[in-house]
């Protein structure tokens, strides 16, 4: 019974996540947002590049014609889901959805162990809290993000771990156990990464303001855990550096209004935006004198907005306990600082200003993502807070079972209310328009198109089909996988891919680098022509309509959303000749290409894939300077004659692993020595 007591916390963690994200283990694969486009990522890497070429790295040849596979993204999701599905033979499907729950449930435990040390069910209510948010948790989760959760879970665990250490800054073993969990949170996602190093810096500030002991050594500490997390990730960060001048300008802000930028960083720390209506919708209704309207849309507001409420008030209620009493509490001290550079950078502000914008690494920055690190440090404060007021207010005292029997019963109420909409937890297999429309046109494209001699381009869901179910969605990213054709327009998001900020993107009325209303016909087909596109997939009515007008085009098939229209006359190929030459490809591979060369003179050559630093292009082993061309495609001179042109990707870069592994082994070493010393 003791035992059950002790770990009731934990086993009511686990029984409300299930609770919450139990729908998405119905048959299919998940199809909310980002969710098809990164499983399609997945999938490619495991039997192509795990087990086609023996390494972690590659190249994937799908939307924006190719960008390098995992060597920008967080590390962990791929690592994991290799072993689930190639070591343990789970479903890959199966395997993606176990990580998505689990990135929901470890950092709800996680930030149960973290608050614990303030009061244990004031910490198990802000836990439960935190797991309800929409907008920050349960939503960005659902949303194929799920990655960065791994990350904010392993940020909780260093914010506990660096609790420790300045409990006990001589223990070897925490700084090895620093090291590793800043590590991990390094290969999960580097703006979790960023937080984890600012809150570290935070705390070493505090401790040196307050004046306390052993600074030196705890200076010694930082540099030998900064160290090992740099040596160990070196297999990471070191392709990030070798990448830098090849990758563009991409991170955002909250917007690109001062005052907007204000309200919308402040605001959510009291307020959370309704699932159903918007907040022009509510005040359009007061507006109108429409009060049950009014009155219906408040309360969405209301209880959308509450678990951040009461997050917030206790927080504030906490600071105030923390100021009046003037405690020299050294944590609090480090988290009130922490929140307060959590806020600034949750802003984005720096992406008003060019040279900020500009600069390495926060450039690369979206603001947004901070948020919820700034809302672990309030959930300390929030947990202070609640216990303090425990302590003080004599009718929380005298009425304690009473409130949390009110508290509980109304969430059990209005536990529906944030369950996840049936939106975010669609699959494949349970959405009508998937096998009515898209199946179909998925089938009709395997059987037309060739995919080893073209691509075919996507109209993208996103703002342009007005349907809830998948309007939002990547859902075409996961197209090559059944139909064997690569594809442009699957997929659109705020990434570094030099082709998505010209050509790649088909999102929200734009279409191959302008809208819709303005590209001309000439550049609609001699774009189609340069990324070797034979077939476009309308999915709304301004580029069909387009598409119908150009005689270049016919329309050849249609279902549903979507219209199918045939670029006439065009004979495909993935290399394009400034002069008139005789050129063929023999091998077009992922990670290798080949092609025949006949040309009389020195000639331009645009090959249709895009360019970066790891391709190199090689006739007769002597190898040739790749450019980029106006676009983010290939380019390179090539001599006159006859000859096979090569180009191949090749991440592979030893040193960096032998590097990677030096930090592993120094770590396990400090770990050996601190259990040596102890014993």
């Amino acid at each position: 019974m003791k035992k059950l007591i002790k770990y009731y916390p934990y086993l009511l963690i686990v029984l409300f996540s299930l609770l919450m994200f139990y729908k998405i283990f119905k048959p299919g694969f998940l199809i909310y947002l980002d969710n098809p486009y990164h499983l399609s990522e997945f999938k490619f890497y495991i039997s192509e590049i795990v087990q086609g070429t023996g390494w972690i790295y590659g190249w994937f040849p799908h939307d924006f014609a190719g960008f390098p596979l995992a060597s920008l993204y967080p590390q962990i999701g791929f690592w994991l889901i290799t072993l689930m599905n190639l070591i343990l033979n789970i479903d890959l499907i199966l395997s993606y959805k176990i990580l998505v729950y689990l990135s929901y449930l470890l950092p709800s435990i996680f930030l149960y162990i973290l608050l614990r040390k303030y009061h244990k069910t004031g910490a198990l209510l802000f836990t439960l809290l935190y797991m309800v948010l929409y907008r920050d948790v349960v939503l960005t989760v659902l949303g194929g993000m799920w990655t960065y959760y791994f990350g904010l879970g392993f940020f909780i665990l260093f914010f506990y771990f660096l609790i420790k250490y300045f409990e006990n800054p001589d223990s070897l073993k925490l700084v090895a156990i620093l090291s590793l969990v800043l590590s991990l949170a390094i290969f999960s996602h580097p703006f979790t990464a960023i937080g984890a190093a600012l809150l570290s810096l935070v705390f070493l500030f505090i401790h040196i303001l307050m004046k306390r002991p052993n600074v030196k050594k705890i200076i010694f500490s930082y540099v030998a855990f900064y160290v090992l997390s740099a040596l160990t990730t070196a297999i990471f960060t070191f392709q990030l550096l070798l990448m830098g001048s090849w990758s563009r300008s991409y991170g955002f802000g909250l917007s690109e209004s001062v005052i907007q930028i204000v309200y919308r960083t402040v605001l959510p720390l009291f307020f959370a935006a309704s699932k159903k209506y918007l907040f022009s919708d509510f005040i359009s209704s007061l507006a109108s004198l429409n009060m049950s309207l009014f009155l219906k849309m408040a309360w969405t507001f209301f209880l959308s907005s509450l678990p951040q409420l009461i997050i917030s008030f206790f927080a504030i209620i906490g600071m105030i306990y923390f100021f009046k009493e003037k405690k020299k509490d050294f944590v609090l001290a480090s988290c009130f600082v922490f929140i307060i550079l959590a806020l600034i950078l949750s802003s984005g502000f720096w992406h008003l200003i060019p040279f900020l914008h500009n600069l390495p690494i926060l450039n690369g920055i979206h603001s947004y993502r901070f948020f919820i690190q700034l809302e672990i440090a309030l959930s300390i404060f929030a947990v202070y807070g609640l216990a303090r007021s425990l302590k003080s207010w004599s009718f929380l005292i005298k009425y304690k079972k009473l409130i949390m029997v009110v508290i509980i019963a109304f969430f059990f109420v209005n536990f529906n209310y944030y369950m996840p909409e049936e939106t975010l937890t669609r699959t494949s297999e349970n959405t009508p328009i998937m096998k009515e429309e898209i199946f179909p046109l998925w089938e009709w494209v395997k059987n037309n198109a060739e995919g080893s001699r073209e691509r075919v381009i996507y109209q993208s869901f996103w703002d342009n089909i007005l349907d809830a179910d998948v309007e939002v969605n990547s859902i075409h990213a996961m197209s090559s996988h059944y139909t064997g054709v690569s594809h442009i327009g699957g997929w659109s998001g705020a990434l570094p891919y030099p082709l998505e900020g010209t050509v790649g993107s088909t999102k929200g009325k734009r279409f191959l680098g302008k809208t819709v209303s303005t590209i001309s016909d000439k550049e609609i087909i001699e774009r189609s022509k340069l990324l070797n596109a034979k077939y476009i997939v309308s999915s709304e009515d301004t580029l069909r309509s387009r598409l119908q007008r150009i005689k270049e085009f016919e329309k050849v098939y249609e279902i549903g959303h979507f219209t199918v229209f045939l670029l006439k006359d065009y004979e495909p190929s993935w290399i394009e000749l400034s002069t008139p030459a005789v050129s063929s490809a023999l091998t077009f591979e992922s990670q290798k290409m080949e092609f025949y060369i006949n040309t009389p003179v020195q000639n331009e050559a645009i090959i249709k894939v895009s360019q970066h630093p790891f391709w190199t292009a090689s006739i007769n082993g002597k190898e040739l300077k790749l450019k980029q061309d106006e676009f983010g495609l290939m380019k390179l001179e090539i001599p006159p004659g006859e000859y096979v042109l090569r180009l191949e990707y090749n991440a592979k870069r030893i040193s960096h692993l032998v590097v990677s592994i030096i930090g592993i082994l120094l770590t396990l070493t400090l770990l050996v020595i601190s259990k040596w010393k102890r014993n």
